[in-house]
């Protein structure tokens, strides 16, 4: 693991660090909070935040807030306080702002290790619960809801930025003739052929997707669309009979307009997509044409 470890004495720094580096962790170290807090951030490698209570700059207290907030988000880390003192007011408070353990320095060597194998198991556990609450069951793309989330983000993050909708064509005639099985295989294979989009990728409904395109205006996400779009129509899918089955899809491309909030950004793709089927399937439309 990647353990953070904030400790205003110097000596103390190195020789828990070297004790944390012994056990197969890698260790960054700093003596003030504020430094610590910017690393934290910045570094979405880290897997521990170990701080003491009695650091300059910011306290070891906001940190374990901080790190309970970037936690919050989705990025798991395990949380340790420490302090020299015996006072159990400090346990308390460590734990009330945020802290999952306490430990008191000097800390003993089996007992840290211990205490890091916990943070391991739990760490690993809460990933899996961020990839089940974030990603879609079938397909691993990201699910409408962290979709939306991240579409926030972005938006908020500014400077150019498009949205590509699609949908497969007939779907509904696929399921009937291959069943449910032969359909979510096709799901599956299509959902592999966004590989170059992964983490920008959502299914967003049952046979639809969406694909967040961020520095792309509407004429970069419309070539990412044509080029998608000969893709997956050049795949063929080996269903469970043994036969193969090819599809094509209908795209609508839509670039966000400041100002605009995630749904009426969708909504502009959604009519593009629709106005896509109306049209015959198997192309692209932008929502700019609809707008002339």
């Amino acid at each position: 693991m990647r353990v953070m470890l904030v400790e205003p004495s110097k000596v103390g720094l190195k020789l828990m660090a070297r004790m944390i580096e012994d056990m197969g962790h890698s260790v960054c170290g700093f003596f003030d909070g504020e430094e610590a807090l910017r690393h934290m951030h910045q570094d979405a490698t880290l897997d521990v935040v170990m701080t003491s209570f009695e650091i300059p700059g910011i306290s070891g207290i906001q940190l374990c807030w901080e790190a309970r907030i970037i936690a919050n988000k989705g990025r798991p880390i395990y949380v340790i306080a420490m302090s020299s003192s015996n006072d159990t007011t400090h346990l308390v408070e460590a734990l009330d702002s945020g802290a999952d353990d306490f430990i008191r320095k000097p800390p003993d060597g089996i007992e840290l290790e211990a205490r890091l194998r916990a943070a391991e198991r739990l760490n690993q556990a809460r990933r899996e619960l961020v990839r089940w609450a974030t990603h879609d069951a079938l397909t691993s793309l990201l699910n409408r809801r962290a979709y939306f989330n991240l579409a926030e983000e972005m938006i908020h993050g500014g400077g150019h930025l498009s949205l590509l909708m699609f949908d497969i064509d007939h779907f509904k005639s696929i399921n009937d003739t291959y069943g449910h099985n032969g359909g979510d295989l096709i799901l599956v294979a299509i959902a592999r052929g966004l590989w170059a989009h992964a983490g920008r990728a959502a299914r967003v409904g049952g046979e639809e997707f969406a694909i967040l395109l961020p520095g792309a205006t509407e004429s970069d996400a419309s070539e990412t669309a044509e080029q998608l779009r000969r893709t997956i129509e050049g795949m063929s899918v080996t269903l469970p009979s043994g036969s193969k089955s090819s599809v094509t899809i209908s795209l609508g491309v839509a670039q966000h307009i400041p100002g605009e909030d995630v749904d009426d950004w969708m909504k502009r793709a959604d009519d593009a997509l629709n106005a896509a089927k109306d049209e015959g399937h198997n192309r692209v439309v932008l929502a700019s044409q609809l707008a002339d």
